[in-house]
């Protein structure tokens, strides 16, 4: 069989040094801002309804109660369902590797979830100046006879 080859600009990354932890996408799809910020809406609108929730530090609830574990659940489910969205790929459980994305983190006490997303924002802002600045050159190289 033949194969077509090309450059799909798909990178891997290691979550946080761990080889064993892959996952592989496009950070420079332009698209994946817009994901990013459409995913981050519908996340917020979530969030307001879990403020009244009390978890522990590792995002288990402090008092066990049905209704409030049904509405983490909810919130879990959505959230991986939004993460593999922002990818374009299954990306939840190896990111998370098996922690609630509810568990707070860091010194600043963020949730999982929320340093996911701002650790891999960077990553797709450098990608997308740098295809801008590419794109621009190459612009250039076609319209520089038509400039006066």
């Amino acid at each position: 069989m033949r194969s077509i080859n090309f450059d799909d600009g798909f990178k891997s990354f290691c979550i946080n040094g761990d080889e064993n932890r892959v996952i592989r996408f496009n950070p420079g799809d332009l698209n994946m801002r817009v994901r990013v910020e459409e995913a981050q809406k519908r996340i917020r609108k979530w969030e307001g309804s879990l403020k009244a929730i009390e978890l522990n530090p590792d995002g288990t609830l402090v008092v066990e109660d049905e209704e409030e574990s049904a509405e983490l659940r909810g919130f879990e489910d959505m959230l991986r369902r939004e993460l593999n969205y922002v990818f374009n790929a299954d990306v939840y459980d190896t990111i998370f590797s098996g922690q609630s994305p509810l568990c707070t983190v860091g010194k600043e006490k963020m949730f999982l979830f929320e340093a996911v997303l701002q650790s891999v924002t960077p990553i797709i802002e450098e990608e997308i100046e740098a295809f801008s600045s590419a794109s621009q050159a190459r612009v250039e190289n076609y319209t520089k006879g038509y400039r006066k």
